[in-house]
C-alpha cells in the first residue's frame, strides 16, 4: 500500500505492507500516486506546495516516478499549466502499456483539455477541444479515457478513444459525476455522484421528536421559521 502523509510541513510518499508492519519512505512531496506494474515503480506528483525541500524551476507541478525501494527517482514531465489555485484541476493516468500519460491541461480562461504525454518522445498531444471544465481522467484497461466534463452543461462522465478522438457521453444527470472506473471485463462502470441535496427536518425541543417534511432530491439551505 502506498499512501501520502504530512511530515514537518512536507507531504511524504510511503509504502507499507497490506499485512501491516513498518512503513518505508519512498519520496518527498508525493500525490496522487499511480502504480507502474510493469516497471515496479510508483508515479507521483510534486509541487512547490507539497515539497518545500527543493526548488521547482520548471513549473508549479511535476510528475516523477520512483522504484518501490525508494531509489532511482526519475523526472517524467512538468505540468506548467498547474498554478495551484482552487480553480485549477489536476489529474493524470497511465496507459495500459505504461508508455503514455493522460493529463489535464489548465488554460488561462479556467477551462481544461485532455493531453497525452509520450514517455519516450516526451511530446504532448491535445485530444479534446471542448473549452470546458475537465476533471478526474482515468485510462481504462480497454484503452479508453474516462473523464468528467461540463461540455454538456453538467459535470458528466465521458469516454474518448486516444486513437480516434471519438467522444461518448456515459452519464446524464443533474448532479456531478466523478472518478469513472470500468470493471476488468469492461461491462460495468463505477463512479461517484456528488449529491448536494437537503431536506427540511423539524425537531421538537420538548419531546425530542423529529419529523422530515420534504423528501425530493432538491438542494435546500438557509431555512427560516415564521
Amino acid at each position: 500500500l502506498v499512501y501520502t502523509h504530512r511530515l514537518r510541513g512536507n507531504l511524504q510518499l510511503s509504502l507499507v505492507s497490506s499485512l501491516g508492519g513498518e512503513s518505508r519512505k519512498l519520496a518527498n512531496g508525493g500525490r496522487p500516486c499511480v502504480w507502474l506494474e510493469r516497471e515496479n515503480r510508483i508515479m507521483f506528483q510534486r509541487s512547490s506546495k507539497t515539497d518545500r525541500s527543493r526548488v521547482f524551476p520548471s513549473s508549479q507541478a511535476e510528475i516523477w516516478s520512483v522504484k518501490l525501494d525508494g531509489t532511482d527517482e526519475r523526472f517524467e514531465f512538468p505540468d506548467s499549466s498547474f498554478r495551484g489555485g482552487h480553480l485549477d484541476f489536476f489529474s493524470y493516468s497511465v496507459s495500459p502499456d505504461e508508455a503514455s500519460i493522460a493529463w489535464i491541461k489548465n488554460f488561462p480562461d479556467f477551462t481544461q483539455e485532455l493531453m497525452i504525454h509520450s514517455r519516450t518522445s516526451h511530446e504532448n498531444v491535445q485530444i479534446t477541444f471542448d473549452h470546458a471544465n475537465i476533471d478526474e481522467v482515468v485510462w481504462s484497461k480497454d484503452n479508453h479515457l474516462l473523464y468528467s466534463c461540463t461540455k454538456g452543461g453538467n459535470l458528466d462522465l465521458w469516454a474518448i478513444s486516444p486513437q480516434s478522438e471519438t467522444q461518448t457521453q456515459m452519464t446524464r444527470s443533474a448532479v456531478a459525476e466523478l472518478y469513472g472506473q470500468l470493471s476488468s471485463d469492461g461491462s460495468r462502470l463505477l463512479y461517484y455522484q456528488a449529491h448536494q441535496n437537503g431536506n427540511i427536518i423539524i425537531g421538537d425541543l420538548a419531546t425530542g421528536a423529529v419529523r422530515q417534511i420534504t423528501s425530493d432530491d432538491t438542494y435546500r439551505a438557509f431555512v427560516s421559521i415564521s
